[in-house]
């Protein structure tokens, strides 16, 4: 019954600051990990690394192409990977989450003319 399932706000506008300065806010990622079922994880300090959002949060296998979230449940990226350069034990193993205003304008650019979809 997905009628009844809220939608997330995505936050095109979302400033994390120049590259390399931290946002101090907590974010969340969800995802289905490991295939055992849907699974969130807080985290915290996101900053911007060659275009991408950095972020510590313990994540696993499947938490990929979830959602990123604010603290105030916008969805800001869509989690792309755990860095290979940036492996750690709990809490403080870095992320790597595309952000939304790229996924969007990709998906705008893409679907130019199915305006149907992009209704």
């Amino acid at each position: 019954h997905l009628s009844r399932v809220p939608s997330l706000k995505l936050d095109t506008e979302y400033k994390l600051g120049e590259s390399g300065r931290y946002s101090k806010e907590k974010f969340t990622a969800i995802g289905n990990t490991r295939g055992f079922g849907i699974h969130y994880s807080e985290g915290k300090e996101a900053h911007l690394i060659h275009g991408d959002i950095s972020f510590f949060s313990p994540l696993s296998q499947g938490n990929s192409g979830g959602p990123l979230l604010t603290e105030a449940g916008h969805v800001i990226g869509i989690v792309k990977q755990q860095s290979k350069n940036f492996y750690g034990t709990g809490s403080d193993v870095y992320n790597v989450a595309v952000p939304i205003r790229e996924v969007v304008e990709t998906l705008r650019e893409k679907l130019q003319n199915r305006p149907e979809v992009l209704a």
